[in-house]
């Protein structure tokens, strides 16, 4: 009897003791598995800041992309005459002959080009007339430039240019 009397007497707080057990283990496992949502949390935290981070250059970089888009235009060939021809103006160049060339159609651009025959007085005339083509606010490509001097004595200079326009598809025609 002492025993039945002892187990009844503990039984309370055998009871307590195996509610503590299992609260405990509850609240571990429960803590666990937090602490794998958290750690979770945290990979995707820096996964999502660098596709941020990504993003971010991506406008960035499509911000500059549609600055370039908006300098490569076209310009109309009946501009292109009136601009050099004030050029060669206010330069002392003597322009000669403007000879279109067939239009180049890339898939991403679409090149005009075209050769312009000038004579100057001397280099110096002819150097700042080029200035003016390359800082011009279009974007004019001098790719081909044979210089040489206008006659036997020496005095003046010709020069033979080609010239190309680039322009992005979109903007082809834009300035019709």
């Amino acid at each position: 009897m002492e025993i039945i009397d002892i187990l009844d007497k503990l039984k309370g707080k055998l009871i307590n003791l195996v509610v503590i057990i299992a609260t405990a283990t509850v609240v571990y496992n429960l803590y666990q598995y937090q602490n794998k949502q958290l750690a979770q949390l945290k990979k995707d935290q820096v996964t999502e800041t660098k596709k941020l981070t990504l993003l971010e250059n991506m406008k960035a970089n499509q911000a500059e992309l549609d600055s370039y888009k908006k300098l490569l235009t076209q310009v109309p060939e009946n501009s292109i005459i009136n601009t050099l021809s004030n050029f060669a103006k206010s330069e002392n160049v003597q322009v000669e002959s403007f000879k279109p060339e067939e239009q180049k159609r890339g898939s991403d651009y679409t090149e005009v080009s075209f050769n312009l025959r000038v004579t100057a007085k001397n280099y110096h005339d002819l150097a700042k007339f080029i200035s003016k083509i390359e800082n011009y606010s279009q974007v004019f490509i001098i790719g081909q430039a044979d210089i040489n001097t206008n006659d036997s004595e020496g005095k003046g200079v010709k020069a033979n240019l080609r010239l190309s326009n680039i322009a992005y598809p979109e903007n082809v025609n834009a300035k019709k």
